[in-house]
């Protein structure tokens, strides 16, 4: 884990909000990019894609603070505050704010594709989706616990677990991964 990449006495730059604005970029590119392949209009794509990121901020923030809503009722300015402003939000929001701010979208701009358009952000959410989860690892969130279950594949280890899970587990990861990627081949 390394929530912090550099800290000065100004300013401190975190792991977590660096991949997440690297999330969003790989999302970005990754939707102009197959935008292009695909021949559809790249300025309608790029206005789309910052539509979906406000959003997805603005559906972050506010579903953070309606699940800690009485908190906020008693202390109505720490909605304002930095702890707020810097936070990332709840991810749900934010796929909730991407969806309504990309559904305005379309209704603005009729004349892009919005299955076409749809397909493309697929691919582009979940690209943006698992840079961002690399962020929450670095930051030392969302590691849960390991499983136990007979019928589970992959764990998720804390950095407390033994070197021989962490061999074990790695071991059962790529052999599941390799028998998918022959699968897909075959």
């Amino acid at each position: 884990m390394h929530p912090r990449l550099l800290t000065t006495p100004f300013f401190t730059l975190h792991t977590f909000g660096l991949l997440l604005a690297f999330a969003y970029m790989a999302a970005y590119w990754w939707l102009t990019r197959e935008g292009r392949r695909e021949g559809l209009d790249v300025d309608a794509l790029t206005s789309l894609g910052l539509w979906a990121i406000a959003g997805a901020i603005l559906g972050a923030k506010a579903l953070m603070i309606v699940r800690a809503l009485p908190e906020y009722a008693a202390a109505p300015s720490e909605i304002f505050s930095p702890s707020v402003l810097v936070s990332a939000g709840d991810f749900y929001g934010g796929f909730i704010g991407a969806l309504i701010t990309s559904a305005i979208f379309f209704r603005r701009h009729p004349q892009l594709p919005f299955w076409r358009a749809a397909d493309l952000c697929g691919p582009a959410i979940a690209l943006g989706q698992a840079v961002g989860r690399i962020g929450c690892f670095m930051a030392g969130d969302d590691y849960g616990r390991p499983t136990h279950h007979g019928l589970s594949r992959s764990r998720i280890l804390t950095p407390r677990a033994s070197a021989a899970r962490r061999s074990a587990s790695r071991y059962i990861r790529c052999s599941s991964t390799n028998r998918l990627s022959a699968l897909s081949y075959s």
